[in-house]
């Protein structure tokens, strides 16, 4: 659980700073389209702002999904490893694990 919560809450501020970072350039571009006289180029800078922003949102909210993901993934074959092996490393719960541990990953799936 550790490895996992620390890697998830590792994923998690990555998110957050590509996210401040997407709304960062979101401010500095829409600023400089606003600046514009022209109407055309106003209208497309804003546009075009907006449309990098989503993009930008979008990946990073899909990277964060597919690392939790993986994360979760990882946990439950560490969670599987017969914990009695030689050199097991102490992290692992054992087989019977699953039917004791009711986690689930779409509580994450909120973040």
């Amino acid at each position: 659980m550790d490895k996992r919560d620390t890697a998830i809450g590792a994923a998690l501020d990555a998110y957050a700073f590509a996210g401040k970072a997407a709304l960062e350039t979101r401010k500095i571009s829409l600023k400089a389209a606003l600046s514009n006289v022209d109407t055309k180029m106003r209208r497309d800078g804003i546009k075009k702002a907006w449309r990098v922003y989503s993009s930008a949102i979008k990946n990073a909210r899909k990277a964060f999904g597919k690392e939790r993901k993986a994360l979760w993934n990882q946990f439950r074959k560490d969670r599987d490893v017969n914990a009695y092996l030689p050199g097991h490393d102490g992290n692992s719960c054992g087989k019977g694990a699953a039917a004791v541990d009711r986690s689930t990953a779409a509580v994450d799936n909120a973040l």
